[in-house]
C-alpha cells in the first residue's frame, strides 16, 4: 500500500522559482527576437491616382428659325414717362397745391413708379402774381399689349377759400404724348358749377363747393354731357417719354419729320432734338 509522498514547503518554493525563471527567460528571448527582426515593408502600396476626364461640354443644339423668332419677339411694349408739373396760372387765388393721378385702359399695367401724388403748397410772388410754381416730379412706367386706353394724367388744383376751407380750383386731363422725346403740354382747367344761384350762394356760404367725388371722371366721357363747368386757370406739364418694343409689335410712333429727316433742315433738327 503506497502513501502519497509529502512535499515540503521548501521544495514547492524551489519548483515555483524555477518555473518563474524559465517563463521569464522565454519572455525575454521573445522580446529580443521581436526587436531584432527588421520591420516588414507593407506589401500593399497606394494605388496611383487615376485622372478621370470630365464630361464633354454641352453643345447648344441648333434652333429652328421660327423658334428663334418666337423667342426673340416681345409680347408687350413699355412706355416710360417722367417729367414734372411745372406751374399753374390762377388769377385771384393764393396758396394752391395740386394732385395728380393716371387713368389707363384695361390692357395697361403700371410696372414701376407712382400712380398718384400730392404737391407742396405754393404762394404767389410779387414778380408773377398769377403764376404758381410747383415743379412737382412725376415718374411712372407702363406695359401693355394694346395701345387702346393710352394713359392720361389727371390734375386737380386745390386752395383755401374766404373761410379757410380747401376747395377745388380746377380740374384737367391730358394724354401722355405718343411720340418719344421731350414734350410740354398746357392744360386748360375747369371747375364744376352749381345749377342755380341759390345753390351757388349756399355752397359759397357753407364752404362746400361742387366737386367730383372721383377726379378720374375728368378723363372719362360718362356723364360729362350733363355737367356744368366753368373754365378757370391753366397748368403746364413737361414730359420725357421713352418707348420700348413698340415697333417690333407693329406700332410706329416716331414723328413724321424723323421718318423723313432729309425734309427737315439740319439746324432745325439739332434745335428740336
Amino acid at each position: 500500500m503506497c502513501f502519497p509522498r509529502r512535499i515540503s514547503q521548501q521544495h514547492l518554493a524551489a519548483v515555483s522559482l524555477r518555473l518563474s525563471g524559465r517563463n521569464g527567460l522565454e519572455r525575454a528571448a521573445r522580446v529580443r527576437e521581436v526587436s531584432e527582426t527588421p520591420p516588414r515593408r507593407s506589401a500593399e502600396r497606394r494605388a496611383p491616382m487615376k485622372f478621370v476626364p470630365s464630361a464633354a461640354p454641352s453643345v447648344p443644339t441648333a434652333t429652328a428659325p421660327g423658334n428663334m423668332a418666337a423667342a426673340s419677339s416681345p409680347s408687350v411694349f413699355m412706355v416710360a414717362v417722367n417729367g414734372q408739373i411745372e406751374s399753374g396760372q390762377f388769377p385771384g387765388f393764393d396758396d394752391l397745391y395740386c394732385k395728380f393721378c393716371f387713368v389707363y385702359g384695361q390692357d395697361w399695367v403700371p410696372a414701376a413708379g407712382l400712380e398718384e401724388g400730392i404737391s407742396q403748397i405754393t404762394s404767389k410772388s410779387d414778380v408773377a402774381p398769377t403764376t404758381f410754381v410747383w415743379n412737382f416730379p412725376i415718374d411712372i412706367t407702363f406695359k401693355s399689349t394694346n395701345p387702346s386706353g393710352w394713359p392720361q394724367i389727371v390734375v386737380s388744383v386745390y386752395g383755401p377759400d374766404f373761410f379757410g376751407n380747401d376747395v377745388v380750383r380746377g380740374y384737367g386731363a391730358v394724354h401722355i404724348p405718343f411720340t418719344p422725346g421731350r414734350h410740354k403740354r398746357t392744360i386748360a382747367m375747369f371747375v364744376p358749377e352749381s345749377t342755380s344761384k341759390l345753390q351757388k350762394f349756399t355752397s359759397w356760404f357753407t364752404g362746400r363747393r361742387p366737386e367730383f367725388t372721383d377726379p378720374k371722371v375728368v378723363a372719362r366721357g360718362e356723364g360729362r354731357e350733363v355737367t356744368r363747368v366753368r373754365s378757370q386757370g391753366f397748368v403746364t406739364i413737361s414730359f420725357n417719354v421713352v418707348t420700348k418694343d413698340m415697333k417690333k409689335l407693329g406700332y410706329d410712333v416716331s414723328p413724321s419729320d424723323m421718318q423723313n429727316p432729309c425734309l427737315v433742315p439740319a439746324t432745325e433738327r439739332i434745335h428740336k432734338y
